[in-house]
């Protein structure tokens, strides 16, 4: 796929079929389009241009998730315009960092979130204050989408960390095979971080089983109420136990026993 072609498919992406429900303001629609344009254009082989496209679709895939709980999650009186530019702009920083050949922050030594928070603040976008878009916090949200914790009270940022679980989630469901890591045991901080109740961090990510102990663990980190029902109404939390459960069924009975002591307020419905 060339430049042009690359260009015409993702403006179908978010302006085409299927995006009526899209409130991107335009200036900042054609500023991503650039971005993605300009590290399309400068990735010297295929499987960078591929790496970008992907991002693209999780992109669009986050777009639709933050939709979805927005119009689901009642107790927030959502500004539609807000959803769609922190949606749209949380990744920002992944189109330079796939040019280094890895989404891994810790492997490229690349803070995508803090450059994508950058990027956001170094354009005039003072027209997006018409629309309700807070620029000051639209580049945090961006800047705090991905860290493992957020304490802070925005509600924006705690949107965009659950829209970006809920894309991602949806994406390892149904196309895991395009998720490469190794198969081997449990690593010991993966299942301690799991059983502890808190998010399993980046670095404990070595084998296949602690990637699907991450995605668990983030019922821990779910904000809305909203958040936990379209995870759990997609079958998600079932597939990732059944497929731990495949790789060791030691682990798979910790995690199960663990669950059965998550408050309701923790545990995902069900």
């Amino acid at each position: 796929m060339g430049v042009e072609e690359m260009l015409v498919w993702t403006r179908e992406l978010f302006t085409g079929e299927g995006s009526e429900k899209f409130r991107i303001p335009e200036n900042l629609l054609n500023y991503g389009f650039e971005i993605m344009t300009s590290n399309f254009n400068k990735a010297k082989d295929g499987e960078t241009r591929k790496m970008i496209l992907r991002k693209i679709l999780h992109t669009k895939e986050v777009v639709m998730a933050g939709i979805e709980i927005m119009e689901k999650e009642k107790s927030v009186e959502w500004n539609p315009y807000m959803v769609g530019a922190v949606t749209f702009a949380h990744d920002f920083g992944r189109f330079p960092q796939a040019l280094l050949g890895s989404f891994s922050d810790t492997k490229t030594g690349f803070d995508h979130a803090s450059e994508g928070a950058r990027l956001i603040e170094k354009k005039n976008f003072s027209e997006l204050a018409s629309m309700g878009i807070d620029i000051k916090v639209l580049a945090e949200t961006v800047r705090q989408h991905s860290r493992l914790e957020y304490r802070g009270k925005e509600v924006y940022v705690k949107f965009i960390r659950d829209a970006d679980k809920l894309g991602l989630l949806d994406f390892f469901h149904n196309d895991i095979d395009e998720f490469k890591v190794p198969w081997g045991s449990v690593t010991k901080g993966a299942i301690e971080a799991f059983l502890d109740g808190r998010l399993v961090p980046k670095e404990d990510l070595v084998n296949r089983i602690d990637v699907f102990l991450c995605w668990l663990s983030w019922q821990f980190d779910f904000n809305f109420a909203a958040t936990r029902e379209l995870v759990e109404s997609r079958g998600t939390r079932d597939y990732i136990l059944e497929e731990i459960k495949k790789m060791d069924e030691d682990v798979w009975s910790k995690v199960i026993n663990y669950q059965t002591k998550l408050t309701p307020k923790s545990s995902w419905p069900g």
